[in-house]
């Protein structure tokens, strides 16, 4: 708020333009999400922006729409981070923006759209091991349950890092294999409901 308040003193002024990063910086590092996107779509109109600073902006922006989940809203500054950025933030764009198909509903699109954004991501231990959870849960839903299984169980066999995200992929690993489960005790039964209904016509 001190920033905020201070901004608004200062922003006719040269100097106004660091103040305004300041109030943005402030409230991202406080999850202030409202005030966030204001002060980063102030940054982004400023014609004296930095590219450094918009991007920074846009990253700030897209974090407090998913924050919202607001996922389609945050699309296109994911996108302009993915394209223009560097770093371990490139890759949680990327990761990110499968998601949001994920959350659409669109598993096959999202499916597709993660392994093309795999070598995006390849070298960022952390994300990577969330993508290839996005991609489990997208063959769980397309109903591959084989693959949603050894697609969890990849991660577990090889990622050291996030304990929660390796509890996350052995809890979906037996969700999907619990369902695997189900379906064959289904299908079996199903069977032997045909076979006793054929034996009864033949009588």
């Amino acid at each position: 708020k001190y920033f905020a308040l201070l901004y608004d003193r200062v922003k006719s002024r040269p100097e106004s333009y660091a103040m305004l990063m300041n109030v943005l910086r402030s409230s991202y590092l406080a999850k202030m999400d409202d005030e966030v996107i204001k002060y980063a779509e102030m940054v982004v109109l400023q014609n004296n922006a930095r590219p450094l600073d918009i991007l920074e902006a846009r990253y700030n922006k897209a974090q407090s729409l998913i924050s919202k989940e607001k996922w389609n809203e945050a699309k296109t500054d994911l996108e302009m981070v993915a394209a223009k950025g560097q770093g371990e933030e490139v890759a949680e764009c990327n990761y990110y923006l499968s998601l949001i198909l994920y959350k659409n509903k669109e598993y096959q699109k999202s499916l597709d759209d993660a392994f093309e954004r795999k070598p995006k991501i390849d070298g960022y231990d952390y994300w990577l091991a969330k993508l290839f959870i996005l991609i489990g849960d997208n063959y769980a839903e397309l109903n591959d349950l084989f693959q949603a299984e050894a697609t969890y169980q990849s991660i577990i066999d090889n990622y050291i890092g996030d304990d929660q995200v390796l509890n996350e992929a052995k809890e979906k690993k037996e969700k999907v294999r619990q369902r695997a489960l189900e379906n064959s005790l289904i299908k079996s039964s199903n069977q032997r409901s045909e076979e006793h209904t054929s034996e009864l016509q033949s009588l």
